[in-house]
């Protein structure tokens, strides 16, 4: 509905912006739930969090994807560094590390889609926190907060 919505105003005024379609194709396939992960990498300690049912892997890694070749791609790279280094630390158990990977994912649907400011500084706040004590985790996610200021001019 939003994006047929955009694409009449489109249509109306003569030009497209670039951005601010939501993916739905991208975000159908997220939620089925496939098993191909195109930009993380499962390890033998990670495949339970697969095998548990989670699908934030495969959200964000849509999300990712999504990115790639639009204004928001350095975004993606860091999420993709993000989730990383959430799923390679050892340093906190499958529960801190579901809650870390919701909120990238949340953060990830943000920024792809028509996303509100407001949210997305409450949610990357979130992982901040979260992250704490955490160093790899703590670095990429404020180099994240870093481009995310930027580019949304916070």
């Amino acid at each position: 509905m939003m994006n047929m919505a955009a694409d009449e105003m489109d249509a109306a005024t003569g030009f497209m912006l670039p951005s601010g379609r939501i993916p739905v194709g991208e975000i159908a396939k997220a939620i089925k739930g496939r098993a191909v992960l195109n930009n993380i990498t499962i390890n033998n300690s990670n495949v339970g969090m697969l095998n548990a049912g989670d699908f934030s892997l495969a959200k964000i890694d849509a999300v990712i994807t999504i990115a790639k070749g639009t204004d928001v791609e350095a975004v993606g790279n860091q999420l993709q560094s993000l989730t990383q280094a959430i799923l390679d630390t050892a340093k906190i158990n499958a529960d801190q590390k579901k809650e870390l990977l919701d909120l990238v994912q949340a953060l990830g649907e943000q920024v792809v889609g028509p996303g509100k400011r407001s949210v997305i500084k409450s949610i990357m706040k979130g992982i901040e926190d979260r992250a704490q004590g955490l160093a790899a985790v703590f670095e990429i996610a404020k180099t994240l907060s870093a481009i995310i200021n930027k580019y949304f001019g916070f």
